[in-house]
């Protein structure tokens, strides 16, 4: 039986969001949108974030619990594995059919490896029953 935690999955979703709000607020950014609110704070953003760090939060408690892991150091681990392994080349191959260039692509990774490392993080500090 596998001993899936809700809190710490819970805990890492909330952090990736806010880590993802503040990756995308900047004062740069918000002027250059002419004062009007930036896409990334709309509530359909919000939403596709909230549910896409919990995807990732409740995947990566998954594989956590079946490889019987838990440090920061395993956590964060498997969070750059993840992401390099299978985040970076997703976006990668999206970007070349699109005609987009690797500098697009390593920075629109940086953030959701960002948030695998620190919810693989959180998930991996977390103390278990």
């Amino acid at each position: 039986m596998i001993n899936f935690q809700f809190w710490p999955v819970m805990v890492g979703t909330l952090a990736a969001t806010i880590l993802g709000i503040l990756w995308h607020t900047s004062a740069r950014l918000k002027t250059r949108n002419g004062g009007h609110t930036p896409p990334w704070l709309r509530p359909t953003w919000l939403l596709g974030t909230l549910i896409g760090n919990l995807l990732y939060a409740g995947t990566l408690e998954l594989v956590l619990v079946s490889l019987n892991t838990f440090s920061l150091i395993q956590g964060a681990s498997l969070g750059i594995v993840i992401g390099a392994g299978i985040v970076l080349p997703t976006l990668l191959l999206n970007n070349v059919h699109r005609g987009r260039g690797w500098s697009n692509c390593l920075i629109t990774a940086a953030y959701p490896i960002c948030c695998l490392v620190m919810i693989g993080a959180i998930l991996g500090v977390w103390p278990r029953s």
